[in-house]
């Protein structure tokens, strides 16, 4: 059984992807952005900072799974 944390008990990034909402399958088709496009993109400063932080959070949540 996993302990439940409370919302002051998440770490600073932990707590904003929690404020974003973000689920690990949120962003499932974002597997077909590769690292090298999506570094391209962020060097281009094409994406929004809204998406570009939930592909960051989403990667963090990805990460723990």
């Amino acid at each position: 059984d996993a302990t439940e944390l409370t919302f002051d008990e998440l770490t600073e990034t932990e707590k904003n992807v929690a404020s974003l909402g973000v689920s690990p399958d949120a962003f499932k088709p974002i597997g077909i952005l590769n690292v090298a496009h999506y570094t391209n993109l962020l060097k281009q400063n094409a994406l929004s900072p809204e998406l570009t932080q939930k592909i960051e959070a989403y990667k963090h949540v990805a990460a723990l799974g």
